[in-house]
C-alpha cells in the first residue's frame, strides 16, 4: 500500500513492519480499522514526510496510533504510549526531532486513552487517570500548536469538525 522503508524512532532499534492492510488488533483486543479517512492521512503523509524517521506522531496512545501502526509502513509513535501510560515522547525529545529533522507531522484530538484532552473539564478535587501525564500532553499539544503548522483538513480528507488536527512538523 505504501512504500519506504521501516525503522524505528530515533534513538530506537529497528524493527520489522507490521503486515498491511486494513484490519488489526489494537491493544485490549480492540479492532484498529483503517477507515477511508485514515487511509487518505496517510496517504498524504507518505507523499509529504520524505525520509523524515518519525513520519507521524500520534496523541493519545497505542490505541488512537494503532491503526495508522498496522495499516503502513511509516514510522508512528503513539504520544502516551500503551494505554497512555508508557513514558511519551517529551516537548525536549518533539524539539530535538524537529530540529534535526527527524519529525514529519503530528495528529492531536481525536485520542483513545490516557488522559483527557487537554482543555477537558475534570471535577474540582477529582483526581486524572494519568496524574502528570495529563499537564504532559498539554505541553506536547501546546508545543506543537506554537511550533508546527496546522494542515488544513482538505489536503489530507480530514473532517472539517475540527475533531483530528494535522501539524506539519518539518
Amino acid at each position: 500500500m505504501f512504500s519506504g522503508s521501516r525503522s524505528g524512532p530515533p534513538g530506537g532499534t529497528d524493527a520489522a513492519a507490521p503486515p498491511p492492510g486494513g484490519m488489526g488488533r489494537a491493544p485490549g483486543g480492540s479492532t484498529a480499522e483503517l477507515s477511508e479517512e485514515r487511509q487518505t492521512l496517510l496517504g498524504y503523509v507518505a507523499s509529504e514526510a520524505g525520509d523524515r524517521t518519525v513520519a507521524l506522531a500520534v496523541e493519545g496512545g497505542a490505541t488512537s496510533a494503532a491503526p495508522y501502526i498496522i495499516g503502513s509502513d511509516l514510522t508512528v509513535v503513539a504520544m502516551g504510549g500503551f494505554g497512555g501510560t508508557d513514558d511519551p515522547p517529551t516537548v525536549e525529545q518533539l524539539t530535538a526531532w524537529r530540529e534535526s529533522g527527524e519529525l514529519g507531522f503530528v495528529l492531536l484530538g481525536g485520542g483513545m486513552g490516557g488522559a483527557p484532552p487537554s482543555g477537558a473539564h475534570v471535577p474540582s478535587g477529582a483526581q486524572t487517570p494519568m496524574g502528570g501525564a495529563e499537564q504532559a500532553r498539554g505541553e506536547r499539544e501546546e508545543w506543537v500548536k506554537q511550533t508546527c503548522t496546522r494542515v488544513d483538513p482538505k489536503a489530507w480528507g480530514g473532517a472539517q469538525d475540527g475533531s483530528r488536527q494535522l501539524y506539519s512538523c518539518r
